[in-house]
């Protein structure tokens, strides 16, 4: 990490522009303007955040964003299910709506891409084959899953949350009333992993 401190406060143009200049010759020489992020040692923070999506309306998209600026996160994927194994009763829209939906609804935030993984995936989405994948494009960085107060609960109950729990820091999205529900999760959590 390279920090400039100017001792005054009026820095003219010529001076950013010769500093600025100092700063690129030196980033240059020394390699690293060719250096990924991971030659610098850099940890890149990565949420994902998945649900049916069906529709996606605000409270997601607050969800997820909230996230994003409370964890600092590098990157956020939203990640659409092709088939929530716990909605396989009800009808859902066509997976290729929702994942135009998602797209419509983050197209202009930085730093968020949304997922077709799930969807290509096809069948029923289980959250620990998404973050195995996720894991495997990139293993060195830190990854939170991005769940509601109310996912928490059921955790338990999901397909292989060891693994989950294991690959992931899970990131809690709390709403009002989220908490006495939360509380008791947390202690059975903590039993568990």
């Amino acid at each position: 990490v390279i920090i400039f401190i100017h001792r005054t406060c009026i820095i003219s143009v010529q001076n950013i522009i010769t500093h600025l200049d100092s700063l690129i010759w030196y980033l240059a020489h020394y390699g690293f303007l060719h250096k990924t992020r991971y030659e610098r040692g850099v940890i890149v923070k990565i949420g994902i955040f998945g649900g049916t999506f069906d529709p996606i309306h605000i409270e997601h998209i607050n969800m997820a964003l909230s996230a994003k600026e409370e964890l600092g996160l590098d990157k956020l994927y939203i990640v659409p299910a092709h088939v929530s194994p716990f909605k396989t009763a009800y009808p859902v829209t066509a997976p290729v709506h929702r994942l135009n939906m998602v797209n419509l609804a983050f197209m202009d935030e930085p730093d968020v891409a949304v997922s077709d993984y799930e969807i290509k995936a096809g069948g029923a989405s289980y959250t620990y084959k998404t973050v195995q994948y996720f894991k495997k494009i990139h293993p060195k960085d830190k990854l939170y899953l991005i769940i509601g107060g109310d996912s928490l609960g059921t955790f338990f109950n999901w397909y292989n949350p060891d693994i989950i729990a294991k690959n992931e820091d899970i990131a809690v999205v709390l709403r009002d009333g989220d908490y006495t529900e939360v509380d008791k999760s947390q202690k059975k959590f903590k039993k568990l992993f």
